[in-house]
């Protein structure tokens, strides 16, 4: 069964250290501050390296929309964002990699 992660309306910060992230990856090729996730009023959420080291794939360093069945990479691990229709928040399913 894969890891399900709800990222709602405040948003979430992803990475390795446990202490300022939201969603904890604990891998070498994760940042300790990896990126952020924000939500937006219009239910949008964005998708933001926030200067890790071997970046966010989609390759991202600015901020990108995050769109229903998208996925991104942080180190090894692969993430499928579901959004549900007409709720303000997403869900991240670890799809594959040690965070699963």
């Amino acid at each position: 069964m894969n890891n399900v992660y709800i990222v709602g309306e405040n948003g979430a910060h992803l990475g390795r250290h446990s202490a300022s992230n939201d969603i904890v990856i604990s891998e070498s090729f994760v940042s300790r501050r990896h990126c952020e996730i924000k939500c937006f009023e219009d239910g949008k959420f964005n998708l933001k390296d926030i200067g890790s080291t071997t970046g966010t794939f989609l390759m991202v360093r600015s901020e990108v929309r995050l769109k229903d069945q998208m996925m991104f990479q942080m180190g090894l691990s692969e993430f499928k964002v579901v959004k549900t229709s007409k709720s303000n928040f997403i869900e991240l399913h670890v799809f594959e990699g040690p965070a699963r």
